[in-house]
């Protein structure tokens, strides 16, 4: 799991869980962890998930997401500063979120970049990290 998914996980159960090796993309087998993590994922997007909307093409469809800002650390004096980059944990399921499957770059959601913002459109660039229950997404 990531830093951000342990921080999720010991929140959610009040620090009794530490640490718990998440599975890679490619390890998508029906594993019991996988499973687990699976059954568990609704009740993090109950607690923590925000509503937004993904849009492939012509149509579109309600999804849930958990925000995160990464802070550009690497800034030089005197340089121009970079926006920060917002990536969104979306459950990787066609009804509750978005599969990696059907990720293109041209795709764009409708969000809120931080819970109680007004939403706004962005564009779709990369997948930061997936596994049975989740897909990480770098949007800007």
């Amino acid at each position: 799991m990531s830093n951000y998914g342990n921080n999720i996980t010991a929140i959610a159960t009040h620090g009794r869980l530490i640490y718990v090796d998440e599975s890679a993309g490619e390890d998508i087998a029906g594993t019991d962890f996988d499973n687990a993590v699976v059954a568990g994922r609704d009740s993090f997007l109950d607690f923590f998930g925000i509503d937004g909307i993904y849009r492939p093409g012509v149509l579109s469809r309600s999804i849930r997401y958990i925000p995160k800002y990464i802070e550009d650390d690497n800034l030089s004096p005197g340089s121009r500063h970079n926006s920060p980059i917002l990536t969104i944990k979306c459950p990787n399921s066609q009804t509750l979120g978005i599969t990696a499957e059907e990720f293109e770059t041209s795709h764009t959601v409708s969000i809120a970049p931080r819970k109680g913002m007004d939403t706004r459109q962005f564009r779709m660039l990369r997948i930061v990290r997936q596994s049975a229950a989740w897909v990480t997404y770098e949007v800007k």
